[in-house]
């Protein structure tokens, strides 16, 4: 026990040894002073030994990230070279594809200004699913923009643009060879040449695959919040007093 204010408390004997030090170095004790500068000197020196090694650590974490992105970008543009080579021989022999046609060669993209490459689409047959699935939603709000457009009412116009937001969300992710934005027109009128009926069933369809609300995973707070943020306007427009109130109405068929 120690008195400290005027109130014993408990502390560790180490530790009132160190207090007892200061107070004697406090009161001018020689002794004590060069003491506890000895101390404070080898707990300076750990610290700084300790800094120096996180740093070596760091600068080591850097060099072999640095490592491995010159290695990656090495690798993805020697097999963007070997996969352009083999869809080239295989559209020479005649035939649709290359046994192994993934990735493939326009997904690779290469930016030889920073030093950086990436894939954007299936990177193997076990990621195309995947990369379908992307497309085939896009492909729903398509539909969905289309039909919305050619509904009579003041809110259709508002109601083609929340649809057209969800698209261009979409076609963003998709390898540049599946975007359709730059030629949207083209999309467009593919739909609008099918019977009404053929185009509001698969509508339904999609509405059935895309728009259920599944419980899982949960949308974190903040993430439900930024995107009633960027949504918002749009819902109320349209009658919705949020985001998650315009889901639950699509869930049921509505609009």
């Amino acid at each position: 026990m120690l008195t400290l204010g005027g109130n014993k408390v408990p502390v560790s004997k180490k530790r009132a040894i160190l207090l007892n030090l200061f107070k004697q170095a406090m009161a001018g004790q020689p002794l004590a002073m060069r003491e506890l500068n000895r101390i404070i000197e080898k707990v300076e020196a750990k610290e700084e030994a300790h800094a120096r090694a996180e740093a070596e650590a760091a600068e080591q974490d850097a060099r072999e990230s640095s490592r491995q992105d010159e290695a990656c970008f090495k690798h993805l543009v020697e097999l963007k070279d070997k996969q352009t080579g083999a869809w080239a021989k295989a559209a020479a022999e005649g035939r649709d594809e290359p046994a192994n046609p993934w990735p493939h060669p326009d997904d690779i993209l290469i930016d030889h200004a920073e030093h950086k490459a990436r894939v954007r689409g299936p990177f193997c047959a076990d990621n195309v699913a995947g990369w379908e699935h992307i497309r085939r939603r896009r492909d729903h709000y398509l539909a969905r923009m289309v039909l919305a457009s050619d509904i009579d009412g003041s809110s259709s116009g508002i109601l083609a643009k929340v649809w057209l937001g969800c698209l261009a969300e979409g076609d963003r992710l998709l390898p540049r060879r599946w975007q359709i934005l730059h030629d949207l027109r083209t999309a467009i009128d593919r739909l609008l040449a099918m019977p009404r009926s053929r185009f509001e069933a698969i509508v339904a369809e999609g509405a059935a695959r895309f728009e259920r609300i599944r419980p899982d995973p949960p949308q974190s707070k903040t993430s439900y919040q930024r995107q009633n943020r960027v949504w918002g306007p749009l819902v109320k427009a349209l009658g919705y007093r949020s985001l998650r109130h315009f889901e639950r109405a699509c869930e049921n068929g509505i609009p």
